[in-house]
């Protein structure tokens, strides 16, 4: 994801075709680069014994005697580097003002929720940002290209069977001798596998809209 984002940031906006999709896989493997980050910091506070129950919100958390600078550190590298790169990534057509404040509410309302419900929260925010940017802000003309088609089909419908998946088994009790090998593989590395397919997604997604958009070019050129 990292090496991905300093090449496409690298690249100089030439506002062709695959501007569109440039800008949004650039967000995206920024957003995948804060997802790693809060997954660091979470390692790093659980190590220390520094990670909350489940059943606890940030809220209760911050309010508890001598954890303030845990929330602090948790949730303020959180909006800068997870919920405002990933909100852009799933709406694009929305103006980066308007983005940053739609993050910052995202995360005061995650903050009112146990952390448990951190996962479904987060992906609840990532498809209604998409719909409404798809619906209030996307104009027709860009409904008929390659980019807007694509999105969809490799990254939202599998995140949403993965996630089903993952909600299903990831932690589940008494599944490690589950004969069917999905729900055994998600039981045990079922946050792992969302995570991974999302990355690789913005990779796969960017290639294709590449290579359809330079097939299309020679075919037009023939």
């Amino acid at each position: 994801s990292l090496l991905g984002f300093l090449l496409l940031s690298s690249l100089p906006d030439t506002h062709d075709k695959m501007s569109n999709a440039r800008e949004r896989t650039q967000w995206a493997l920024f957003g995948a680069i804060g997802h790693a980050c809060g997954h660091i910091i979470l390692a790093v506070t659980k190590r220390h014994g520094l990670l909350p129950s489940g059943d606890v919100s940030a809220v209760d958390e911050f309010l508890a005697e001598h954890r303030n600078w845990v929330t602090f550190a948790k949730h303020l590298p959180g909006y800068f580097l997870f919920w405002i790169p990933l909100i852009k990534t799933y709406m694009t057509n929305v103006s980066r003002a308007n983005v940053m404040g739609f993050a910052f509410l995202v995360m005061v309302g995650a903050m009112q929720f146990p952390l448990k419900f951190g996962f479904s929260y987060t992906l609840i925010v990532l498809f209604a940002g998409q719909a409404l940017d798809q619906l209030l802000f996307l104009r027709k003309e860009k409904k008929e290209n390659l980019e807007f088609m694509v999105w969809p089909l490799v990254t939202l419908l599998p995140n949403f069977f993965i996630s089903v998946m993952e909600s299903m088994w990831c932690g589940a009790s008494g599944r490690r001798e589950d004969p069917f090998w999905l729900g055994d593989l998600f039981e045990r590395h079922g946050h792992l596998v969302f995570d991974g397919y999302m990355a690789i997604s913005y990779t796969i997604y960017y290639l294709i809209c590449w290579f359809g958009n330079n097939v299309s070019v020679k075919m037009k050129t023939v």
